[in-house]
């Protein structure tokens, strides 16, 4: 038995030594002993309670403990890459990081058929969130979970925003930026021959030999603008368009509902959902088209 291997059944049997249970004021996550990648269950028996710097801790051993399974490795390493990239906007020691980034990497560009797993993996995946925790599942398990109670969205609580020291740096740094002549060219191959197109609800910017195709399937060409602002850069809107465009937006009345309360709000206008929830102005846009909880609380709906 390695070192990890050591480590990681007593960090597991110290976990259960302490009879955890959630809701007692300290801030667990669930964790699967055997990885369900590699034939662990959701069996109570296969499940305990660890603390956030004990999960990290847990899937870097399992890490080590697997490198001599070339198989067992790459789940290991793909998992502990997606828990450095955590909803909590948090990283963990540079040195950790760049390795599991390292070994990501290098596994997906020296294998094809893992990269083909990895892309299968991620696609058509949905966000849902329950209490504090959220995890991405795919389109045939979401019904599973609306019914045990999950709601679709990610809730993103912890995310500092920047100071306003950290907001004048990046100002400064980026003042007088300007791109290269060679970036310019390369820029103008990529979007030449390309098109505008919307479907009513959102908008893509495709190659001219897809759209005979997007058209068929109910799309026009032109560019969808839900944002006045968007007028701003390669926009033929006039100011009057955007100004009433503007209009338009904030006379749409829409309905909040807090998913912990279940208390539900109707305001006139999108500026007095605003002016009472707080929050930013942008997010209420997105939380009516993507279905992302407003706040990491409200479901926001047009009426």
């Amino acid at each position: 038995m390695s070192k990890y291997e050591r480590w990681y059944v007593k960090l597991i049997d110290n976990a259960k030594n302490k009879n955890r249970t959630k809701g007692c004021g300290i801030y667990y996550e669930n964790h699967h002993i055997i990885p369900r990648s590699i034939g662990g269950s959701d069996d109570n028996s296969n499940m305990i309670l660890l603390t956030a710097r004990e999960h990290f801790l847990a899937h870097w051993m399992l890490v080590k403990i697997h490198k001599d399974n070339s198989n067992n490795y790459q789940r290991m390493v793909f998992a502990f890459n997606s828990f450095c990239m955590d909803n909590r906007g948090q990283r963990p020691p540079s040195r950790l990081y760049e390795y599991a980034r390292k070994e990501y990497i290098r596994m997906l560009s020296d294998n094809d058929e893992w990269k083909k797993k990895v892309s299968k993996t991620m696609t058509k995946k949905i966000w849902v969130n329950k209490d504090d925790t959220c995890k991405r599942v795919f389109d045939s398990e979401l019904n599973e979970y609306i019914s045990d109670g999950w709601v679709r969205g990610r809730i993103i609580t912890s995310r500092k925003p920047h100071s306003e020291e950290a907001k004048a740096k990046i100002s400064k740094g980026n003042t007088g930026k300007k791109h290269t002549d060679e970036w310019k060219v390369e820029n103008s191959i990529r979007n030449k021959n390309k098109v505008w197109v919307n479907n009513g609800t959102e908008s893509k910017f495709i190659q001219e030999s897809e759209v005979s195709e997007y058209i068929n399937n109910g799309w026009v060409e032109s560019r969808l603008y839900t944002n006045w602002n968007e007028y701003r850069k390669g926009s033929k809107l006039t100011k009057s368009h955007v100004e009433n465009m503007k209009k338009s937006s904030n006379s749409t009345k829409v309905k909040a509902v807090n998913i912990k309360t279940e208390e539900e709000r109707i305001y006139s206008s999108k500026n007095d959902l605003h002016n009472d929830l707080g929050g930013k102005r942008n997010n209420i846009n997105k939380s009516i088209n993507d279905g992302c909880l407003y706040r990491g609380e409200w479901i926001i709906s047009t009426i």
